[in-house]
């Protein structure tokens, strides 16, 4: 029920347990209560099993002091120094042939002795003449981006425009590395905008 202050008042629920013998034992003997000791006996439980998987290092003990446990991967998380980042966009309605286009190419450089890791952010909007999936592919080098390579964003609709997004990185080693955006289309089409952003941390 929503009252006229915005408040809302929840009707409370009634549980009732399964119907029993005449003197047989039970946990809940009060209508409309919940049981009340077997939830400490759970919780406790769980946080013993908790205190084990991370002693044997399966979890991480910071997780097995919560309430919840989470798988975690690729732990302790590396923070990588942000050196700087190359912006290149057109909003031009620009044609695009079937196949693989490279709608833009640029250079960034790593200065750092222990490498550097790129990070490439890439935003397009594309229509085709036939509709199909299209890709937004990154290249570091001549590589393809991780993770995925190349994904298939969906299908581009010949009745109107579509946008994709996508974020890969490469980890590159010190000085002068060559980045480019493709887009892959299943036919003729055009691309009314895009943007590609490169950025450099250190490793």
């Amino acid at each position: 029920m929503v009252h006229a202050n915005g408040g809302i008042q929840r009707k409370n629920q009634q549980f009732r347990g399964p119907m029993l013998a005449p003197g047989a034992a039970s946990c809940n003997q009060v209508e409309g209560t919940m049981p009340t000791k077997p939830m400490p006996v759970i919780a406790a439980l769980a946080f013993a099993f908790a205190q084990n998987a991370a002693a044997a290092g399966t979890i991480p003990a910071s997780s097995a002091a919560g309430s919840q446990l989470h798988r975690h991967f690729n732990l302790p998380g590396k923070l990588h120094k942000f050196v700087g980042t190359v912006i290149d966009w057109n909003g031009v309605v620009t044609s695009l042939p079937a196949g693989t286009t490279v709608i833009d190419t640029n250079t960034v450089n790593c200065a750092n002795t222990a490498g550097c890791v790129i990070g490439i952010s890439v935003m397009a909007q594309v229509i085709a003449s036939v509709s199909g999936s299209w890709s937004i592919c990154t290249l570091i080098d001549g590589n393809q981006g991780e993770p995925g390579g190349c994904p298939v964003q969906g299908v581009v609709p010949a009745s109107n425009y579509v946008i994709g997004n996508l974020r890969q990185n490469g980890v590159v080693a010190m000085g002068q590395h060559t980045v480019q955006t493709e887009i892959v289309m299943p036919s003729a089409g055009s691309i009314a905008a895009w943007e590609s952003d490169y950025t450099v941390y250190k490793n």
